[in-house]
């Protein structure tokens, strides 16, 4: 195989995920197969075996990158393993992919309050509560971002205090 077989390899498999194609669709996967792996990998996260369900919704999120549910659980995964850059890096890029879900910000503000950015935690949250509002059935979420939003702004205005 030479460089001209990699390149036009390369160049077929960019226009096939540009196309709308996934890794699972190139690999055969079925959609009921990757909903196997999805449950076990939620069965890890809801029994706290959060690196082996993080390890899964890595694969899940590589095999189909338009399947945002596994964006938002590996989200989670790092964020219940306090590794909140990661967390809002995964959050971050799954708003680009579904930018009025306010799952994404919501989630994203708990990551910037516990990382104590208070000024881009408000904004998170502001967003989240937008979103939510202009969405049918998030109605708990609004509530949520609400209470977040002004937790937020409450210990922005405590660690501004501290400050003078």
């Amino acid at each position: 195989m030479d460089v001209h077989d990699n390149t036009t390899a390369e160049s077929e498999l960019n226009k096939f995920i540009s196309e709308g194609g996934s890794l699972a669709m190139l690999k055969n996967i079925s959609g009921d197969e990757l909903e196997k792996i999805y449950a076990v990998a939620c069965d890890f996260y809801e029994s706290g075996k959060y690196p082996d369900a993080e390890s899964l919704f890595q694969v899940l999120c590589i095999l189909n990158h338009y399947d945002t549910r596994f964006f938002l659980a590996l989200g989670a995964c790092r964020q219940q393993q306090a590794r909140y850059h990661r967390a809002l890096e995964t959050y971050s890029y799954a708003s680009l992919m579904s930018p009025s879900d306010p799952a994404f910000p919501f989630h994203a503000g708990e990551c910037l309050l516990h990382l104590k950015e208070f000024s881009s935690a408000i904004q998170a949250f502001t967003s989240a509560e937008l979103l939510a509002k202009t969405r049918p059935g998030h109605d708990v979420l609004l509530k949520k971002a609400g209470v977040m939003l002004t937790t937020a702004r409450e210990q922005a205005e405590a660690g501004n205090a501290e400050c003078h």
